[in-house]
């Protein structure tokens, strides 16, 4: 080899290069395969669809009676390993709770009404974009062995 012969740092480039290639395919099939449980994203989709129609059914009949037995039934349908956090309101009149089996916890004091809304929940807050009208949101919670989901909806 023949001094100044640049064919041997080639190579080594080329390898780090392929090695760094390789490492960044393997860290990104690891942290897409993180995906949510498949139970979580029916459940976020029924309540997007089921608490709509019931808000909007209350709006005609000018009561909170039935999403307030739509969000305690659904929390116990979602199950014990789940928590769901209802916000609801409009204007300047929003509250926000949760059930634990039938017993209704008012979580209001973890609202902030601004031009959006904002909700704490264990030192993390949830923006919600404030509409015009009656507004429903909810947050869902799992701990699945050591990992915790949280799903806006």
């Amino acid at each position: 080899m023949k001094k100044g012969d640049k064919s041997g740092q080639f190579y080594l480039i080329a390898a780090m290069i392929i090695a760094t290639i390789i490492i960044g395919f393997a860290l990104l099939n690891n942290s897409s395969s993180n995906n949510l449980p498949t139970d979580l994203e029916e459940l976020v989709e029924e309540l997007n669809i089921e608490g709509e129609k019931v808000l909007d059914y209350d709006l005609v009949h000018s009561t909170n009676y039935f999403i307030d037995n739509f969000s305690r039934d659904y929390s116990i349908y979602a199950g014990e390993d789940k928590d769901i956090y209802f916000i609801i309101g409009e204007e300047n009149s929003f509250q926000a709770y949760k059930y634990d089996g039938t017993e209704k916890t008012d979580l209001s004091e973890n609202l902030i009404v601004d031009e959006n809304i904002l909700f704490q929940l264990n030192g993390i807050s949830y923006e919600f974009k404030k509409e015009k009208g009656n507004n429903f949101y909810f947050l869902l919670t799992k701990t699945n062995e050591d990992e915790n989901y949280v799903i806006s909806g």
